[in-house]
Formats: structure tokens, sequence, C-alpha cells
């Protein structure tokens, strides 16, 4: 299983994007509520933290704070993990 950073660091240069397929596990430090569906998460593992918006309100119940979970089909933002309704996050 790869790490967070070397998720975050595999677009190319110039890409805003990327669908990032492979699993990573990785553990929810913080979650905020923002409006109805959209949940600001911290996300990290061993390798580094990093911002999350998740906007999908069924993989944000999943997503319980210091629980490690695992995600697949998540996008890499410039600095932040989109998890929308194509993303699976199982524990």
């Amino acid at each position: 299983m790869l790490s967070l950073k070397s998720a975050v660091e595999a677009k190319n240069p110039g890409q805003s994007t990327m669908v990032y397929s492979r699993p990573v596990r990785v553990v929810c430090l913080e979650k905020k509520q923002l409006d109805n569906n959209n949940v600001e998460l911290a996300l990290a593992d061993n390798s580094m933290a990093v911002k999350a918006m998740c906007y999908s309100s069924a993989d944000a119940d999943k997503l319980d704070i210091n629980q490690s979970v695992i995600i697949r089909n998540f996008k890499t933002g410039r600095s932040v993990l989109l998890l929308d309704k194509k993303t699976v996050v199982t524990k």
C-alpha cells in the first residue's frame, strides 16, 4: 500500500486534479461539518498530513476521528484531497 505523500505527489505538473485509484490507509485527525453535505477533514498517515474535502455525507459518516480507514478513487488537488461520491471508504 502506498503512502499519502506519494499519492499527493503523483500528478503531473500543470494538472489541477488527478484521480488516484490505489488504496491509501489514513487516519482522520479532525472533522468539521461545513454545510448540509460538505465536510472538511484532516487526514494523515506516517508520511504526511493533508486537508481533505468530503462531498458525500455517507463517506463522511465512515470517517471517525482517530480511526484508520482505507480510501480509494479520491482526487488529489493542489494541496487538498477531494472525496466525492466515487470515492470508496472502507474500515
